[in-house]
């Protein structure tokens, strides 16, 4: 599998950060899921967020 990384566009950036709630749920943004690999990185646990 080929990765290509490139920085966010504009556009993509409305999407990766909270803003107010009438924008987030203008865009359908139900909630915010966090992911932690642990001190060891050998765990993985997730974190849900409602809006």
């Amino acid at each position: 599998m080929n990765l290509t990384i490139r920085s966010m566009t504009q556009a993509e950036r409305l999407y990766c950060y909270s803003r107010n709630s009438h924008l987030m749920a203008a865009a359908g943004c139900i909630g915010h899921l966090r992911g932690d690999m642990g001190s060891t990185g050998d765990g993985f646990y997730t974190t849900w967020f409602d809006h």
